[in-house]
């Protein structure tokens, strides 16, 4: 059925005033669209993948900002009171989220040698200024030291101003800085005044008591301690129109460790840290939105890890809810850790990676649906393919036998500048033209493709198997015309330009529309909100706030389920 926003938007029209910049959201905005113009059966179901909790995040998640923080860092006499440059906790600056892109260069190319040795010397700084921590996160710092944090960082000044509370438990000192100011001190209770003009907002922490260390830290924002959501109402209203939420990279599959005992907690200091967010927030998360999960199941989990994850989704997840089961994440592309790993783990073992792959696949698979028992038709195990090669779906199927439900591809379309006669500064009509013809005709046929393999493993298996996407969009970034001799690189303004040209709409219904035709039955887009750089420009909103008459990505998704007034 259509999902309603106007209830909603109604209800949170202070908050969204509260939220947005000038310019920003129209809390009246609607996308007008008849039922004639959209047929109900005609509807492809659209999802969402999440990007990683962080500090540089934009999409606001928690009202409790303590919980996108960036890791704890040491203070230095010479560096207080000046902008510093802070490590992990948010989507990597200036690359597309969870992809490790050190030792993607040739071995043999100029200058690869330096840049291998500044990354190190810069993670050897970072490492010495990390915080030691309890098992839930909590400062440990040496005696004498202060420590510091950020949070809503690279927001541009596009969140909530006013009072924020900030409350801890045990001994220590909190001041703040950059845009935010203590206006008045209590018994563990702060009220601190934000002015998101000023930037992000730091946090710093001295005095510390080994007996009585400070801990349960929370910074809520304005009108938010007592709330019984831990989502800000405006992150849930700009995802109530997606069917299934994708948690990639939301639980960072590539960085987990795999344990059940290791993983993340609501009671955990912070959301951004190696193990993503906790179970329970996921939950929830589809809970209120009564959304479909998608889950990416580490490549190091272990028996326990599957049994023990499954299960809490199995108690706590809402009765109506199908299960989108993935191992891992692109375990075909080899510039991620994962695909890596699961290489270097099948030499070990002397067999080939598609088979590894298939093999701890059915096992996660089989895990599930030993937990689920009598509900265990409630869980969709996908076998993820690589869209321009159909072969990487159907070996892994092959593999897996009768464990697969769905055949699961990244759909995306885009346009290479050398191949298309369009350099860094050519023609941006001419570039997105080729863009479109990529979509039509090649993408299009690759869809078709792997939904005559789902057709023929239907065949086989006596039962329907879906084609879905995991991902997709539009995949127009900025290369380096050094990591390829003799192309030529597509500026980032203009990759900017291309993700609000007037053709980009157009585009996006044609992916959804014909994709339908072509066999596709969902949808799910990468990714939800993010900051434009060279490599990333894969957000279908700028900002949560941004107004969706600014946003041709994001309409073109969302239209066929909102309802107008």
């Amino acid at each position: 059925m259509k999902r309603s926003l106007t209830p909603i938007l109604r209800l949170l029209g202070p908050v969204l005033l509260c939220l947005a910049a000038p310019g920003g959201l129209d809390v009246e905005e609607r996308v007008e669209r008849s039922e004639a113009e959209v047929d109900k059966a005609d509807r492809l179901p659209i999802g969402m993948n999440l990007r990683m909790v962080g500090p540089r995040n934009r999409e606001c998640v928690f009202v409790d900002i303590m919980k996108g923080a960036s890791m704890w860092r040491y203070v230095e006499e010479s560096t207080q009171g000046r902008r510093g440059r802070w490590g992990p906790g948010g989507t990597r600056p200036g690359g597309r989220a969870g992809r490790d892109r050190s030792g993607t260069r040739e071995r043999g190319e100029q200058g690869s040698f330096s840049q291998a040795d500044r990354r190190r010397q810069r993670a050897e700084a970072l490492e010495a200024q990390r915080v030691p921590t309890d098992d839930r996160g909590w400062p440990t710092p040496q005696a004498g030291r202060a420590i510091s944090c950020v949070m809503l960082a690279e927001q541009d000044g596009r969140y909530p101003s006013g009072t924020y509370v900030c409350t801890w438990e045990g001994a220590g000192t909190i001041h703040f800085e950059r845009a935010a100011r203590i206006q008045e001190r209590g018994d563990q209770r702060l009220l601190v005044e934000v002015d998101p003009s000023r930037g992000e907002i730091q946090m710093r922490v001295e005095g510390f008591n080994p007996e009585d260390p400070i801990r349960d830290i929370h910074l809520w924002m304005p009108g938010f301690e007592h709330a019984e959501s831990p989502f800000h109402p405006l992150f849930l209203e700009r995802l109530k129109p997606f069917s299934v939420l994708r948690f990639y990279p939301w639980m960072r599959p590539f960085s987990s460790s795999g344990r059940w005992e290791n993983r993340p907690t609501p009671a955990d200091a912070r959301q951004s840290d190696d193990d993503g967010v906790a179970l329970e927030y996921m939950v929830a998360l589809c809970n209120e939105l009564k959304a479909d999960p998608w889950f990416c199941i580490p490549h190091t989990a272990d028996d326990e890890y599957v049994r023990e994850f499954a299960g809490l989704v199995k108690q706590t997840l809402h009765k109506d809810a199908r299960i989108w089961v993935e191992y891992s994440n692109e375990l075909w592309n080899s510039g991620f850790v994962q695909a890596q790993w699961v290489r270097a783990e099948a030499k070990r073992r002397g067999m080939r990676t598609a088979e590894l792959t298939a093999l701890e696949a059915t096992r996660i698979f089989r895990g599930w649906r030993e937990v689920f028992g009598e509900q265990a038709d409630r869980i969709v195990r996908v076998a993820a393919g690589q869209l321009h090669n159909p072969g990487v779906a159907r070996v892994l199927c092959r593999g897996l036998g009768e464990e697969v439900d769905a055949i699961a591809i990244g759909a995306y379309f885009g346009a290479r500048p050398s191949r298309d006669e369009s350099g860094g500064g050519g023609d941006i009509d001419r570039l997105m033209a080729a863009a479109r013809e990529n979509l039509d005709t090649v993408v299009m046929q690759r869809i078709a493709d792997h939904k005559k393999l789902a057709e023929q493993l239907s065949s086989r298996l006596g039962r329907h198997i879906s084609l879905v996407s995991y991902e997709g969009g539009q995949h127009l970034v900025a290369r380096s015309s050094q990591a390829a001799p003799g192309k030529t690189a597509l500026s980032p303004q203009m990759t900017d330009r291309l993700q609000d040209h007037p053709q980009m709409y157009d585009a996006y219904r044609a992916l959804i529309e014909n994709g339908k035709r072509q066999g596709l039955e969902l949808f799910v887009a990468y990714d939800f909100v993010g900051r434009r750089t060279h490599a990333d420009t894969f957000g279908h909103l700028r900002f949560l706030d941004e107004p969706i008459s600014t946003a041709p990505k994001f309409r073109a998704l969302v239209e066929d389920w909102i309802e107008s007034d």
